[in-house]
């Protein structure tokens, strides 16, 4: 393959082949880890693997304009339940523990270190609802209530002025494989 950033995880899976990094964007959804085929069988001694989330924070003002759409849109989902209240970096907390715990009993790595990376972005109206449908969930939502979702995160954004700042965070949970592997 040309490119082996584009290749599922297990496509590297034959025998003897052996990669340096795996890195894994969105890990909650990443289809190429599975457990027949565990990251540490796969890495060479010293190769990292890397899980990360890009957490964000829009402003407070349409965090909330955002929620009414939603629980407007949608008021019985479980997307809404738990982690309300809970966004930016904070909210992944618990996957960044989840995922170092993960490294430390699958036995094929080293100490898990936990990385932060902030960043901002400006959006315009247009460029916010165009990247709306790429989070996991939006398959999940019946057509109707997606548009219904994308016409009032429009209404929400031009009444703030029609751009906006989202601070971003890059969450990460990585560790060598060692030798023992």
């Amino acid at each position: 393959m040309a490119n082996p950033g584009d290749a599922v995880f297990d496509e590297f899976g034959e025998e003897g082949v052996e990669i340096g990094e795996v890195p894994v964007q969105d890990a909650l959804g990443y289809p190429g880890l599975s457990r027949d085929r565990p990251a540490g069988q796969r890495l060479r001694p010293g190769g990292r693997l890397a899980v990360f989330w890009n957490a964000f924070q829009t402003p407070p003002d349409l965090a909330e304009a955002f929620a009414a759409v939603y629980r407007q849109v949608m008021p019985d989902s479980p997307l809404l339940r738990g982690g309300a209240g809970t966004s930016g970096p904070d909210a992944y907390r618990g996957l960044c523990a989840k995922a170092a715990d993960g490294m430390r009993q699958a036995g094929a790595f080293g100490a898990p270190e936990q990385w932060r990376f902030d960043w901002d972005r400006r959006y315009t109206r247009d460029e916010w609802l165009d990247q709306v449908p790429t989070s996991a969930f939006w398959a999940q939502i019946p057509e109707a209530g997606q548009q219904e979702i994308l016409a009032g995160f429009g209404t929400a954004i031009d009444a703030a002025g029609g751009s906006f700042t989202v601070q971003y965070a890059t969450v990460a949970v990585a560790a060598a494989r060692t030798s023992a592997a």
